[in-house]
């Protein structure tokens, strides 16, 4: 099975400081355009192909140290690779417009992506090939105070993409904690189409969403299997009860 990894990820995308950063909240981006962003987004499909690269370098950037670029649940080769329904799961962005970018962005005219046998898991050293994005040179983060989580590698793996999705921000702390004591959560993707799902039902949209439970008791239950939907509204019941006695 083949793994996409972004090149010159780390000349390009971190800094001497965010690559110290176990978490980031910030993703550095080139600011020159080299000729492989002029064949992209003269492509007639290429403003929607440089929106999906964005967000996928976006997605790539919150993976725990070390990252390399690679385009997996991890950020590592030997992670899972993501799809281009992953992807669309992730972002919103449809899966079509990031089949394309995968097969526009790794030809020879653009190059901005090459493919890696995911059974191979020695490291693959940047090329240097024309048409590249040209790297912005520098040596610091864009916002150092806010990306020095230093949770151990792997324990809050895809938690930051379960954040953005789930509609109740509230008690992050609490969050993570049932995160990491979710040991059989299934896939990030799986998780967020779930979210997805339930944003859309009735309970979840009534009362301007005051039925939604918090992060920390949807995980808990195990809120992405049917079987636990009734606990999960009960505990979102209490939940909403409690807040209302202490107003």
């Amino acid at each position: 099975m083949s793994t996409y990894r972004v090149r010159g990820w780390n000349d390009n995308f971190e800094g001497a400081k965010s690559r110290t950063y176990n978490n980031k909240t910030t993703c550095q981006m080139p600011s020159k355009h080299g000729l492989g962003y002029r064949r992209l987004v003269r492509r007639k499909n290429g403003p929607a192909l440089f929106g999906a690269w964005c967000a996928l370098i976006q997605i790539l950037s919150r993976h725990n140290k070390e990252r390399d670029g690679y385009c997996t649940d991890t950020g590592r080769q030997d992670g899972k690779p993501y799809t281009a329904s992953d992807l669309e799961l992730l972002t919103d962005i449809p899966e079509k417009v990031f089949e394309e970018l995968f097969q526009v962005a790794s030809s020879q005219d653009v190059d901005w992506i090459e493919v890696s046998n995911h059974t191979d898991t020695t490291r693959i050293p940047d090329g240097d090939r024309a048409g590249s994005v040209v790297p912005l040179h520098s040596n610091s983060d864009s916002n150092s105070d806010s990306d020095s989580d230093s949770t151990a590698c792997g324990e809050l793996g895809g938690f930051d993409l379960f954040w953005d999705a789930y509609p109740r921000k509230a008690k992050k702390k609490e969050a993570q904690r049932a995160w990491k004591k979710a040991k059989d959560r299934p896939d990030i993707s799986a998780i967020i189409e779930k979210i997805r799902s339930l944003k859309a039902t009735v309970q979840w949209q009534k009362e301007g969403g005051q039925f939604i439970p918090y992060p920390s008791s949807w995980l808990n239950a195990g809120g992405w299997s049917d079987s636990e939907k009734i606990e999960v509204a009960k505990k979102a019941k209490t939940e909403r009860y409690v807040e209302g006695s202490m107003l």
